[in-house]
């Protein structure tokens, strides 16, 4: 086996780690199996499918709010929420200000999510109806759509694999979403949940090919493998925007790619644009993605190379410009996890692979130009820890990554 292969599953592992006392996942070695607690003749009440209101989505924070915790422009404060583990699996941000962090796969406690109400600084789990539903669950994703928020993973101790989450009240109001079936394309741990306003819906498989769509909120869950060309590819992470799925993706053994969903086909279908081509092709994983009205960013890595890669295009996919992590870290092995957007600003969270600290890279240009502008510890012997996410607004930069790392910075 070659070192490219190698460190390609360890790089699997390293996300699937956890996943081991809980179902099957749906990866490519064809086991469907599950073991679930005996709830009985159904799962626990989750109550009734979540709202299908026509609330325009919002985007993962593009307003300006709250002043950063007293942070002044270009000072981090830095601070820890509780998930363990070498990365953080998810961050979002609600328009009002409210953090969620969610810790899935490497995470060494049962509870998955925590939030923030005070831009970083303490985090608590939500308290739910029904109460014990997050208590086994392993959070690789947390988006909002319409007036619900959804949680995306696996329950370790049963099937669910999608919630909704009613945010309104103090108690969390929880409604099942997606659930695991008795089949390998519908059995796997969501990697990704994306719910436009009309109710249309993906989930995609953490470490596998699989996914699956539902039409609306009402609808029937279907297989999906809607690739131009018929090709089986990886979506590795999804965004809405506008009402068009957008992906981002790929596998050991093909480039690095973008899906922009095709509007004028008669079914769901994803167009799949290469990143890197001709003498600059490679082959690599997009493991992150963020799209706004400005257009799109995405990061991931040359497996070839074992460098860190962050490319804009427009909406259409067009105009794609690359960044290489050489650029900056030249001779580092280096991965991009995160990325993250607000119009023309821009932000790279990633880690050198050897050496497991982080890097945080903005841009003020559209990817143009970038700032190196990585958290100082005050510690050269601990510098900033690998980070893994990130989000942007109007005013502020939020990155959180391992051992709970957080931090927040004033633009």
């Amino acid at each position: 086996m070659n070192d490219a292969i190698i460190k390609h599953w360890v790089g699997r592992l390293f996300l699937a780690a956890a996943l081991t006392t809980s179902v099957a996942c749906g990866d490519d070695d064809g086991d469907d199996t599950t073991t679930d607690r005996d709830l009985g003749t159904t799962e626990r009440d989750l109550g009734t499918t979540e709202d299908g209101g026509t609330t325009t989505e919002d985007d993962g924070g593009t307003t300006t709010e709250e002043d950063g915790g007293g942070t002044t422009t270009g000072e981090w404060a830095l601070t820890n929420h509780p998930c363990v583990g070498n990365r953080t699996d998810t961050l979002w941000r609600d328009v009002d200000g409210t953090l969620y962090v969610g810790c899935g796969t490497t995470t060494g406690g049962d509870q998955g999510l925590y939030v923030s109400s005070d831009e970083g600084a303490t985090w608590a789990a939500p308290t739910t109806n029904p109460g014990d539903v997050l208590d086994t669950w392993r959070v690789d994703d947390i988006s909002r759509s319409g007036d619900l928020l959804y949680v995306a993973g696996i329950d370790t101790a049963g099937s669910f694999r999608v919630l909704s989450a009613d945010t309104s009240a103090a108690t969390w109001e929880l409604a099942e979403v997606y659930s695991a079936g008795g089949t390998v394309d519908s059995s796997f741990t969501v990697g990704t949940f994306r719910r436009d306003a009309s109710g249309r819906a993906i989930a995609e498989s953490l470490t596998g090919v699989d996914m699956q769509m539902r039409a609306d909120d009402d609808a029937e869950w279907m297989a999906l493998n809607a690739f131009n060309g018929g090709a089986r590819l990886q979506v590795l992470d999804m965004e809405v925007h506008d009402g068009v799925f957008y992906g981002a993706g790929s596998r050991i053994v093909e480039p690095p790619h973008l899906f922009i969903e095709n509007t004028d086909a008669a079914s769901f279908t994803f167009e799949t644009i290469d990143l890197a081509t001709g003498l600059g092709a490679y082959h690599g994983e997009m493991w992150a993605i963020d799209v706004d009205a400005s257009g799109v960013v995405i990061g991931g890595v040359d497996q070839d190379a074992d460098v860190g890669f962050v490319y804009t295009t427009d909406l259409d996919g067009g105009n794609i410009q690359g960044t290489s992590m050489n650029d900056f870290f030249d001779g580092d092995a280096t991965w991009v996890h995160g990325v993250c957007r607000n119009g023309n600003t821009l932000a790279v969270a990633g880690s050198f692979s050897i050496r497991e600290d982080g890097f945080v890279l903005l841009s003020t240009d559209n990817g143009a130009t970038w700032d190196d502008v990585t958290p100082d510890t005050g510690n050269p012997a601990s510098p900033y820890p690998s980070a893994s996410e990130c989000v942007l607004t109007g005013t502020h930069l939020y990155v959180a990554g391992k051992d709970g790392s957080f931090a927040v910075r004033a633009l």
